[in-house]
């Protein structure tokens, strides 16, 4: 059995809410949804292939942290905010955000099995 499994967290509704055009999916260059489609398959055969939609509870300083891991997402926060105390700044405008103590993002899931 081989299973391929990948996610990818849907960060697009938080940029939009800061005011920011979030970033293609041409300009992320990311294809979590990826599997063995396309390629000669002599001794595997598709067995499930599933996308799923989760959402999770996050504190604005993750949700701040996971946003500027990513080059793409930090160079279009910095060009809004500045690169001095970025990470602080932005923090601050998801507590601004935030109802309670966390923030909700989702994520998709994807998985394929073979056999």
């Amino acid at each position: 059995m081989v299973l391929i499994y990948d996610f990818m967290i849907v960060l697009d509704p938080t940029l939009e809410q800061l005011g920011l055009t979030p970033p293609t999916k041409q300009q992320l260059n990311y294809e979590p949804e990826v599997d063995f489609s396309g390629l000669e398959m002599q001794n595997l055969q598709l067995h499930n292939k599933v996308k799923e939609e989760a959402f999770l509870e996050i504190s604005p300083t993750n949700l701040s942290h996971l946003l500027l891991a990513d080059n793409d997402h930090y160079a279009i926060l910095a060009s809004k905010f500045g690169e001095a105390d970025l990470f602080e700044k932005l923090t601050e405008r998801l507590q601004g955000t935030a109802r309670s103590d966390t923030l909700q993002i989702g994520a998709l899931i994807y998985y394929t099995l073979y056999s």
